[in-house]
Parts: structure tokens; sequence; C-alpha cells
């Protein structure tokens, strides 16, 4: 099931493009199971990620919030279990 599921993604990354672009074609030939793993980790943080973002530029008049939101997710990389969303959760 994976190797189609490969398969699959391989063929759409390869159909016909609006713009040639062949900057991932070599990571895409070599993908497996724990490279799109990340994307889908990643993936599963965005929100929360926005919702601080949100937060933190609440209140603020110039609207920059990067300072504030940087910092807890600066430390949310030091932490033992960098899964874990404490850090981020303020």
């Amino acid at each position: 099931m994976k190797m189609r599921a490969m398969e699959q993604f391989r063929k759409q990354y390869a159909a016909p493009r609006a713009l040639p672009h062949t900057g991932y074609d070599r990571w895409v030939a070599k993908a497996n199971n724990a490279a799109l793993g990340a994307f889908a980790a990643y993936d599963q943080w965005v929100p929360a990620f926005e919702a601080l973002f949100a937060h933190q530029a609440k209140g603020n008049a110039s609207g920059a919030a990067w300072p504030p939101f940087l910092m807890p997710c600066a430390s949310s990389q030091r932490c033992p279990n960098p899964s874990a969303p404490k850090p981020c959760a303020r």
C-alpha cells in the first residue's frame, strides 16, 4: 500500500506543471515514509502556531507580534519532549 501511495505521489509530482520547476525532483525521487512524516509533524502544529501568533498580536496596535511569538516557540525547541505543547499553550 505504501509503495502504491509513493508511486501515485511521484506520478502527480511529475504531471505537467504550469512552471518548469525542477528544484524538488531529487528529493521527490528519494522521498520515503520518514521524509513525508516530517511534513505531517509540521502540518499538525500549524493551527497551534497560528493561534499563538494571533494571541500575541491581540492588543498590539503595531501588529508586531513576532518577538512575543518567537519566545515561547524558541523555548519549545529546548524541551526534552518537543511534541509537548506546553510552551506554546500559554
